[in-house]
Order: structure tokens, then C-alpha cells, then sequence
């Protein structure tokens, strides 16, 4: 009965330690990360100039003030991340548009937003789809401190690029260029605001201008700006403190406070 129950008992612990496994293959994390950042090194000069593209066309959009860049306005930094995922025929892409919201000094949060491109004419087109919230609490101590590029992009790549990324049972990166094709079109990122007549081009042209029509009044701004400066004043919370105690009894650390994640940075910085 004895022998049993021992047998049992070491079933189970294989069983259990063999699903921690298969789950963590459907977890993102720093040894997937770090997958993603070669997979940026070797491709990135390929897609540099439609990087450089697309940051004129926001930065014209916003001298331009228009509404679909109202988020970037009370934000202090933003860029695109450095990934950027494209359809086999290379006229279509995925990307993220993370902003950092150091401004104000009570906020706990930062902004990435879904950005897709389409390329017509050999002119590139982008548009906005979903928001993350990008709570720093959970990732780091300090909520009121902004993400570095690096946590913020780590972010990105977690929660918004998960349906393109995947990672097999060796941690080998997969990434999903076929779903570019069926993800970037005028439905999903125009809905009903435009005409579903004509071709697929001439829908993505009239959402384009549909969306460049949209612009932000002088009352909007002083009103962004006014939101801005109460949110100075607000008072904060009480940055949790972590003792020595509490890691002797196995309390989680952020991802971003742990020593494998600053080594990462630290390492990563070095061979820049």
C-alpha cells in the first residue's frame, strides 16, 4: 500500500511539473523576449526606412492636430517599437506606437496603441487599432516611475504582438507573416465610419481620409493641457517597499526589478 501511494505521489509531481513546462511555452517571457531582439538584429535594416516613413507621417499628423493623434499630445516620448512584423508581400505591417507618459508625476501608467500600415502606390498608409493601458504596477516597484523603451517594448511585445509570436516546445520564435494579410483590412480598421463600397484599396483610401478630416479644435488642447496640470497636484499613493523578509517567503518580483531582467539591460547596453 505503501509503494502505492509513493508511486502515486511521483506521478503526480511528473505530471505537475510537466504542465508548469507546457504552460510556460504559452507564457511570454525574458527568454522569449530576448528571442524577439535577435529576430530585430538581423531584420531590422530591412524595414528601417518604413520606420523613419512612418514616424514623419505621425509627427506631420500631429502639426497637422489631427484627432487620431490625440493620445501622443500628453505624452513626453513615443515612438514605434523597433518590431515590425510584415505581410510576405511586404506591403502590409504590424507594429506598436508606445508612448511614455513621464509628464505627469501622479500617473502609473503609459500607452501602446495598435498600429497597422498599408502601402499604395509605393506610399505607405498607417492606422490606429486596439489601446493597452500599460500599468507599470506588477512590473515594476515604482508606479509612478515611466518605463524605460526597453520595459515598455518588452510590454508591447507580451500583450499586443502575442497573435503573431509564437514559440515551439525548444523556445525556437515563429512569427505569423500570413495573418498580417487577414488581420490588416478595411473592416477591422474602419468599421462602419466609411462606405464598404469599391475595392480594398479605395476603402483604405477614404478611412485615411476619413481619419486625416478628424481634427483636434483649441478647446481640446486647453482642455488636454489643463488635465495635465491638475494631475501634477494629485497626491500619490505609497510605493510598496519589498524587505529582505519578503523575498525570504518567495514573494513574486516584477520581471523588471528582478536580476535577471537588469543584467539583460545591462548586457544588452554594453554591445550598443
Amino acid at each position: 500500500m505503501i509503494k502505492v501511494s509513493i508511486i502515486v505521489i511521483a506521478i503526480y509531481v511528473l505530471l505537475k511539473i510537466f504542465s508548469n513546462k507546457i504552460e510556460n511555452y504559452f507564457e511570454y517571457s525574458l527568454s522569449g523576449e530576448k528571442k524577439v531582439q535577435q529576430y530585430i538584429s538581423t531584420h531590422f535594416h530591412e524595414y528601417d526606412d518604413v520606420r523613419e516613413e512612418v514616424h514623419k507621417i505621425i509627427n506631420n499628423g500631429l502639426q497637422n492636430k489631427l484627432m487620431k493623434y490625440k493620445s501622443q499630445i500628453n505624452k513626453t516620448f513615443f515612438s514605434t517599437d523597433s518590431l515590425y512584423i510584415f505581410n510576405p508581400s511586404r506591403n502590409k505591417f504590424y507594429t506598436t506606437l508606445n508612448s511614455i507618459n513621464s509628464i505627469n508625476a501622479s500617473g502609473s501608467s503609459d500607452l501602446v496603441q495598435g498600429l497597422y500600415g498599408v502601402k499604395i502606390q509605393d506610399q505607405w498608409y498607417i492606422f490606429f487599432g486596439g489601446n493597452l493601458i500599460a500599468m507599470r504596477g506588477g512590473y515594476k516597484y515604482d508606479k509612478y516611475e515611466p518605463f524605460t523603451w526597453d520595459e515598455i517594448s518588452f510590454m508591447a511585445h507580451e500583450q499586443m504582438f502575442g497573435k503573431y509570436l509564437s514559440f515551439d516546445w525548444k523556445g525556437k520564435l515563429s512569427i505569423n507573416h500570413e495573418l498580417i494579410d487577414k488581420e490588416v483590412n478595411p473592416w477591422d480598421l474602419g468599421g462602419t465610419s466609411v462606405s464598404e463600397e469599391g475595392t480594398e484599396t479605395e476603402r483604405f483610401l477614404r478611412i485615411w481620409e476619413f481619419k486625416n478630416s478628424q481634427i483636434i479644435d483649441s478647446l481640446q488642447i486647453a482642455q488636454i493641457k489643463e488635465d495635465l496640470e491638475a494631475g501634477k497636484n494629485k497626491p500619490k499613493d505609497p510605493i510598496k517597499k519589498v524587505t529582505w523578509w519578503n523575498k525570504l517567503w518567495g514573494e513574486e518580483v516584477p520581471i523588471f526589478e528582478t536580476d535577471e531582467w537588469k543584467e539583460y539591460i545591462k548586457s544588452k547596453n554594453q554591445r550598443k
